[in-house]
């Protein structure tokens, strides 16, 4: 909800670069190059230069998605072991395989139809890539394998294209070796350990860019700080690990409990765009004495599907509406409104900018220091007639 307009210092750039770069990355993708088969290595040596890295970790998040369109064309096998969702999304797998009858003759006719369409599908990524994973599902659909065992393959692979794949240690040994310790060069633990509070602190925010509600906080005086997210998940983009405008301060509940390993792909990204301009949320409650119980707080549809994405995934309607120091405020909000108005005050006029209703709404500061202000703004504006906008954060 919340866009990152903060820029980085020139100076901490250079010093994240020739860290993560020369001491970390950089040793270990030349020892990784070794380890990749003959038929492949002049491919492997000819893209990961250090040159190439080093655009890699400053790359701007607008280029994000063309990097991994770009390194899994190149290498087919990196997305199958780290996203296959990615691999699969131009093949026809909807099946809806768990329900699928294997017991009735017309239940076993039409799950036979829908392992054959499988099979095409399969052949067809096995005819245009190398891979590892998938011929050994293909093997398996096209053998005297019983009903329903199949059936598991099916329910797999529809899995996988919705982006909820397992890759089970039997299958990470399909994989040759390069592929697999692939993630370990991009070292997050190492560089996070070095970096990770000046990242917070420079980034300056105090609110969870996705929510713009739960407050998150950096103490550099006693080493702690908010959870360093990436954007682009690192089990599924491991060459964004350590990109630097892939790590966002974000609160626990939306990376942990909403985001976790989503792929993000087709998101909104806090860097590139936000909810700030837009008209987001819409209140309810019935004015008859008992509001706090009919109270509801709903969020508009913005008809933009990366950021409805964000709208659904981060539960944005659930957490405002659960949230109990916001309901109470706007409770109180609307008593004063109540109270202003029996007074006989004009509400248009109400300055909240003045010590005496400053308390109500904090625009002395950015929106990405002041949780639920977009929430507030725009309640303000419907229940006191007025046209506040939130303050956005500035650059320096």
């Amino acid at each position: 909800m919340i866009k990152i307009n903060k820029v980085y210092a020139d100076a901490f750039i250079q010093a994240y670069v020739e860290y993560a770069l020369e001491d970390v990355l950089y040793p270990k993708i030349v020892n990784l190059l070794n380890k990749v088969p003959l038929d492949e290595q002049a491919k492997a040596r000819g893209v990961f230069t250090k040159d190439y890295l080093r655009g890699l970790l400053i790359a701007p998040p607008a280029l994000f998605e063309t990097k991994i369109e770009e390194l899994f064309a190149l290498f087919p096998m990196l997305a199958e072991r780290y996203c296959y969702a990615y691999l699969l999304r131009e093949s026809d797998l909807v099946f809806d395989a768990l329900n699928l009858d294997i017991q009735s003759p017309a239940g076993k006719d039409t799950f036979d139809l829908a392992v054959n369409k499988a099979i095409t599908e399969l052949r067809i990524l096995t005819t245009r890539y190398t891979l590892c994973l998938t011929p050994h599902i293909l093997e398996q659909l096209e053998s005297g394998l019983a009903r329903h065992k199949k059936k598991r393959y099916l329910c797999r692979l529809e899995n996988a294209k919705r982006g909820h794949s397992q890759v089970t240690d039997a299958d990470k040994e399909r994989f040759p070796t390069w592929i697999q310790v692939f993630k370990d060069c991009f070292d997050y633990e190492a560089v996070s350990e070095r970096f990770g509070m000046a990242i917070t602190g420079q980034l300056a925010l105090t609110v969870c860019p996705y929510c713009a509600l739960e407050e998150i906080q950096t103490y550099s005086a006693i080493s702690v700080r908010p959870d360093l997210d990436h954007f682009f998940p690192k089990t599924r983009f491991p060459f964004l690990a350590i990109s630097l405008f892939n790590l966002i301060p974000a609160g626990s509940i939306c990376n942990q409990k909403h985001k976790r390993n989503s792929s993000m792909l087709g998101h909104m990204n806090p860097y590139i765009d936000s909810l700030e301009g837009a008209s987001v949320f819409r209140v309810g409650f019935v004015p008859d004495g008992n509001e706090a119980q009919t109270l509801t707080f709903d969020v508009v549809p913005q008809n933009d599907p990366f950021k409805d994405k964000n709208i659904e995934l981060f539960k944005i309607k659930g957490l405002y509406n659960g949230n109990e120091n916001l309901r109470a405020w706007y409770l109180a909000t609307y008593k004063l409104r109540e109270f202003l108005k029996g007074q006989g005050v004009e509400l248009s006029t109400v300055n909240f900018n003045s010590p005496l209703h400053a308390a109500v709404l904090d625009l002395g500061r950015p929106i990405t220091k002041v949780s639920a202000q977009k929430f507030k703004v725009e309640a303000i504006n419907d229940l006191f007639e007025q046209a506040l906008q939130v303050v956005s954060q500035p650059e320096n």
